[in-house]
């Protein structure tokens, strides 16, 4: 990026790039951590374990779902199914079912990834490695001294192996110079990363989710992306101590374009995660299941669907039902665009999407075989806390939004 390019002029993603329909499944929340930013509707001790036959229908639901939509692309991507939870290692059998998706689906069609805490035994850890194709390490720094341990043993194993993985560096603002340190330990051990802020909100206020970091912390972040040239320091200087205005990367590093006026630049890192009234292709990006509570929707942090609501698309145990209603729409040339209500995208952010339709509407004319259906007028803002919970109870424990 140029000096001249500002926050402000920031009006477009493209991230055409990608290979992958990326499928988030949560198999479940039980967790052996019990992390304070972690919200309980993400994390438990006593929930339910999967059983297999659920596990072998939704997946195949999945796999449903992703060709339907290959056959409205003009370049069919491979499926990326990520599993997460809680703790998805926990599940009894857990990598059984994944020897028989890999022996069911070749990688050509779908590729296997989990994200864990990395919190057990060498044996687990090498049962990854000879199983799937990547693994992201999130690494929390309220874990006892002995898990931490564990963890980075873990982390070395993967690294002494070649293997395919990346850590999630979760950047706790009481823990800050831990976690710099170790930092420098990654990239000197050219181990893979990302600093990872905690939270995404919009408050200067702390909160149970968000982490307010001090002017020094921001700095250090401001000045990992400078040195990544991601982020310029005209940039930098108009953040403020709020996660939104200081902006994000992609949690994969991958390479977008990122429009500022009427220029494309390359980057990873986007300087605002304020997308509020913009055109989004997210549902082609991803697709997110939780079997726990028998729902799925496009993504697990974003969770809008195409009522333009924080909600639901339908259970999880009726995926078939929606891939059909999916299709009919496509064939019909009725598929709608979503327009984000929302005052803050998490991960997500790099699906591709637009302030303004026409660019949105030229990605979608060079990368898909449909008709797009753009809303005119603005959409209701869901981006207070107290529309996010509410629209999440209805999303999790009432009915199927229509």
């Amino acid at each position: 990026m140029g000096n001249e390019i500002s926050v402000e002029s920031f009006n477009a993603i493209k991230h055409n790039d990608t290979k992958n329909l990326t499928v988030i499944w949560d198999l479940g929340r039980r967790c052996t951590y019990d992390c304070s930013y972690c919200s309980p509707h993400y994390h438990t001790d006593f929930s339910p374990l999967m059983s297999k036959e659920k596990f072998t229908k939704t997946a195949d639901s999945i796999m449903r779902y992703a060709d339907m939509l290959n056959e409205y692309r003009k370049e069919p991507v491979c499926t990326s199914l990520a599993f997460t939870g809680g703790e998805p290692t926990l599940h009894p059998g857990f990598f059984e079912w994944l020897e028989e998706l890999r022996e069911k689906y070749p990688r050509k069609v779908l590729n296997l990834n989990v994200t864990t805490n990395g919190c057990y035994n060498k044996k687990r850890v090498m049962q990854l490695i000879n199983t799937v194709d990547n693994v992201t390490i999130s690494y929390h720094a309220e874990a006892t001294p002995a898990q931490k341990k564990l963890v980075l043993e873990n982390i070395d194993t993967c690294n002494k192996h070649n293997f395919n993985f990346r850590v999630n560096l979760m950047m706790h603002k009481d823990y800050f110079e831990e976690c710099v340190q170790l930092a420098e330990h990654f990239k000197e051990n050219n181990i893979k990363y990302v600093p990872r802020i905690i939270g995404d909100g919009v408050s200067t206020q702390e909160s149970k989710t968000t982490q307010v970091y001090s002017k020094e912390q921001l700095n250090w972040f401001k000045q990992y992306w400078q040195e990544k040239n991601q982020v310029t320091k005209k940039d930098c200087g108009s953040c403020s101590t709020t996660n939104t205005s200081l902006g994000r990367p992609c949690c994969r590093q991958d390479q977008l374009q990122l429009k500022f006026g009427d220029t494309w630049q390359p980057g990873t890192f986007v300087p605002s995660t304020n997308f509020n009234q913009w055109h989004c292709t997210v549902n082609w990006f991803f697709f997110y299941v939780c079997s726990e509570f028998d729902y799925f929707g496009y993504h697990q942090t974003c969770e809008v669907n195409f009522n333009n609501k924080i909600g639901k698309n339908g259970k999880a145990s009726e995926i078939d039902l929606f891939t059909d209603k999916i299709r009919t729409r496509l064939e019909e040339g009725t598929m709608p665009v979503i327009k984000c209500p929302k005052m803050n995208c998490g991960c997500g952010l790099c699906a591709s999407k637009s302030l303004h339709k026409e660019d949105l509407e030229q990605d979608i004319k060079e990368n898909y075989n449909f008709v797009p259906n753009f809303i005119d007028g603005e959409v209701e803002k869901r981006g207070s806390e107290l529309w996010q919970t509410l629209d999440r109870m209805e999303s999790r424990y009432g009915g199927v939004l229509k």
